[in-house]
């Protein structure tokens, strides 16, 4: 498997696992250092989901505060 795909199956399943809910960036980082990937690709998907607003920490702390 080429890296572009490798980045584009780790994209898209994290763009599953923000839609889910609401997640911070530790999250997220937690969740692609579960795959045991290049730090290139890593750092990739994780700017991408940045960059398309994906996930932002402002959204989860609001989003946290207004479920307790």
């Amino acid at each position: 498997m080429s890296s572009s795909q490798k980045h584009n199956e780790i994209l898209d399943a994290l763009i599953v696992f923000c839609d889910y809910r609401e997640r911070c960036s530790t999250e997220v980082l937690q969740k692609l250092e579960s795959y045991e990937i290049p730090d290139s690709i890593r750092d990739s998907v994780f700017n991408e989901l940045k960059e398309r607003a994906i996930f932002d920490d402002k959204r989860y702390v609001n989003a946290y505060i207004s479920g307790k």
